[in-house]
């Protein structure tokens, strides 16, 4: 009797595994911005990447790339057209996902003063004020110190802001232990910036 050999070959497929996300990411206006996820399944998947529903494709703009399970995107030189949502298209095959997250360009804050006043005179008993204007995109975030220790906000230390980004620290009935340096932080997604002033 003659007998007949059979073989066969067990392929073991993986669903696809998002280990590391699409994040949402913020650049400076000029710069390069990456976004990255790592993704393991079997087949290896092909990852398609769209800015605002337009397919991107290599270019001076933009750089795709993959390195066994970690797919990146690269906006070279970030600018305020670039701003929106990024999304991955994954597919092997077998399975499919996507993931989508946000670019963020902004301006690091600045400090808008002709003339800063870095000294500044109180008489004790009266009250005072300093004021600092910022710019910046996003909009900073100011804090203010007192000789580098975070100022608490009570009935004699009030802060305002307005609109234009200016800052005041309003000091009611000036102390002689009021006397030091005082500092505003202006802090947003891409950098900060400080302005001191000596209150003599």
């Amino acid at each position: 009797m003659k007998k007949t050999l059979c073989s066969s070959t067990i392929i073991f497929l993986a669903p696809l595994s998002v280990s590391q996300p699409l994040t949402d990411i913020n650049v400076l206006l000029g710069q390069p911005g990456t976004f990255n996820l790592t993704c393991d399944a079997f087949p290896t998947p092909k990852v398609t990447w769209f800015f605002n529903d337009t397919e991107l494709k290599n270019s001076s703009k933009h750089k795709i790339e993959s390195k066994q399970n970690v797919f990146s995107l690269t906006v070279n030189k970030c600018d305020h057209p670039d701003v929106g949502t990024y999304r991955a298209h994954i597919d092997n095959g077998i399975d499919k996902t996507e993931q989508t997250a946000k670019l963020h360009v902004g301006v690091k804050p600045k400090v808008e003063a002709a003339k800063p006043a870095n000294e500044q005179s109180a008489v004790i008993g009266q009250d005072t004020q300093i004021s600092w204007k910022f710019s910046g995109i996003e909009k900073p975030q100011v804090t203010w110190l007192f000789n580098g220790q975070p100022l608490p906000t009570n009935e004699r230390f009030q802060i305002n802001e307005t609109d234009d980004g200016t800052s005041t620290l309003s000091i009611r009935h000036a102390e002689l232990t009021d006397k030091g340096v005082y500092t505003a932080k202006a802090t947003n997604a891409v950098g900060e910036v400080e302005a001191k002033t000596t209150l003599n």
